[in-house]
């Protein structure tokens, strides 16, 4: 393990390293209540920002990461961690005084066990809801990213177009991800036909041929396309989040913030800093700066309000 350290000097910057830590620190955002975040919620986030202005203990988090995915949480060429999640994290910390952040990065697998070890305090890499997740940790009330999923195929694939062609085939899945819950209940609801291979990167199956597609955010091909020098790859077919049952948490879209069921309080002076870039636009900056397109404005509302 290589851990390093670096002080922070702007709100969004790239920082560094295979399985590393990173030290932040960062600037007041004020403590009005945004709309969608209940009273008592705002209040603790307001009391904790005046406690931070009158001594100056912070509080240390460890947010895990992966640092795997381009564009969403990767190692750059400078060697450092960049991307749309670590850049939403590095805001969020210069508006929290009296909190500082670090980075951890490891296999999206051993994030929420990091969590229950206490080994990381807020688990960042697009979590979607799932009856497990939310039976064991809780959520951010506030969304950062919508992440619809879709089956992806190399670009000269023209057998699928859709979940009914995938009869017969094998679909990569990360295992214990929301995709995977929703074609494990699918396929067993259904007696559909399709094997699923679980990796923690399917990916080079699918340019192998190994498989016939791998199950991911649409957005996510942006990425491939721009890793792969030999492979290129599109998303086809409905959201597979529509194979889901209506009305399960799993057909919800966005993507939320995990932590440890007893830590209310730092979830709560996250949320408050979360609606406010989203209502600023500094959540659709970021998702433009790495991803080409706005995937904040998205944001299911009538889900957030329910959280309330």
């Amino acid at each position: 393990m290589k851990n390093l350290n670096f002080k922070k000097t702007l709100p969004v910057i790239a920082a560094a390293g295979a399985f590393a830590v990173f030290s932040l620190t960062g600037c007041s955002s004020g403590s009005s209540k945004p709309a969608g975040i209940s009273a008592s919620a705002a209040e603790t986030a307001a009391a904790a920002t005046e406690a931070a202005g009158e001594t100056s203990e912070v509080t240390k988090v460890v947010v895990g990461t992966t640092g795997l995915y381009a564009l969403q949480s990767f190692i750059n060429e400078q060697g450092e961690l960049d991307g749309a999640e670590p850049a939403v994290m590095r805001e969020i910390d210069a508006r929290l005084p009296q909190y500082e952040f670090e980075f951890s990065t490891m296999e999206f697998a051993s994030i929420l066990p990091s969590v229950d070890a206490g080994k990381v305090q807020i688990a960042a890499t697009n979590l979607r809801r799932t009856e497990d997740r939310e039976a064991n940790y809780i959520h951010s009330r506030e969304a950062y990213i919508t992440s619809p999923y879709y089956n992806i195929v190399t670009s000269d694939n023209t057998d699928i177009n859709g979940i009914e062609d995938l009869e017969g085939k094998k679909l990569g899945i990360n295992e214990g991800s929301t995709q995977a819950g929703i074609m494990e209940e699918y396929i067993s609801r259904t007696g559909a036909n399709i094997e699923l291979v679980y990796s923690s990167d399917p990916v080079p199956d699918l340019v192998s041929g190994r498989i016939a597609a791998v199950a991911d955010p649409q957005r996510y091909v942006l990425s491939l396309n721009s890793s792969y020098e030999d492979a290129q790859f599109k998303a086809v077919g409905e959201p597979i989040d529509n194979l889901a049952p209506e009305g399960s948490i799993i057909s919800d879209y966005n993507a939320y913030l995990w932590y440890a069921e007893t830590d209310t309080e730092l979830r709560d002076a996250v949320d408050v800093v979360l609606k406010e870039m989203y209502e600023d636009g500094t959540l659709g900056e970021i998702s433009r700066k790495y991803y080409g397109e706005d995937y904040a404005k998205d944001i299911n509302r009538i889900f957030v309000e329910s959280f309330e």
